[in-house]
């Protein structure tokens, strides 16, 4: 007897249970006349959408025995997120003992081999601090991966000055750029 009760007691649990989780039908109200109104609410249930971006994990910098500096022109950041987002801050530092200079520094009189340069990126120019003053207004929005997939980017255009070295230097990595990406919650 007492496993028929709980075979019972399980089986209504379930029952519960599943009613719960079925999704509730809409609510109604009727009107008897004609001509008559009637009104409805409309509820949104959001989930927040996957935040994905990708950053360039490195900005080649070539200087020529001549002193020209050549940079890549495909270097950028990918939204493929499927909302619009923006970079909030940009930073760097030094590495390997180089130092980050202004980049309107002239280097024609600098010593040879001294460990200096400085970057223009975006239309953000480094300083004597060894900062990189961001500006928000360099930096345009990048829209959101659309349904058809696909993604929205923004093109990273840079320059440098670099200190003359006397002998040839490969891959040497001088410093660190750290962009901080959000949300684009302005319209």
């Amino acid at each position: 007897m007492k496993n028929l009760f709980t075979k019972k007691l399980t089986v209504g649990a379930l029952a519960l249970m599943m009613a719960a989780s079925m999704p509730v039908a809409a609510l109604a109200s009727n009107i008897d006349v004609a001509g008559g109104t009637g009104s409805a609410v409309v509820n949104l249930d959001v989930e927040a959408p996957t935040f994905s971006v990708t950053v360039p994990t490195a900005l080649p910098i070539n200087v020529g025995a001549d002193g020209e500096v050549t940079t890549s022109d495909s270097v950028k950041i990918v939204n493929n997120s499927h909302g619009s987002v923006i970079v909030t801050g940009v930073s760097m530092t030094g590495k390997n003992d180089w130092k980050i200079v202004e980049a309107d520094k002239d280097m024609s009189a600098v010593a040879v081999n001294t460990k200096e340069f400085g970057m223009t990126i975006n239309g953000d120019k480094t300083n004597s601090s060894g900062a990189l003053v961001f500006t928000q207004g360099n930096w345009a929005a990048i829209g959101a991966k659309d349904d058809a997939g696909n993604t929205d980017e923004l093109a990273i255009t840079y320059d440098a000055v670099v200190a003359p070295q006397a002998s040839n230097i490969d891959a040497t990595e001088i410093a660190d750029i750290v962009f901080t990406v959000g949300w684009n919650t302005v319209a």
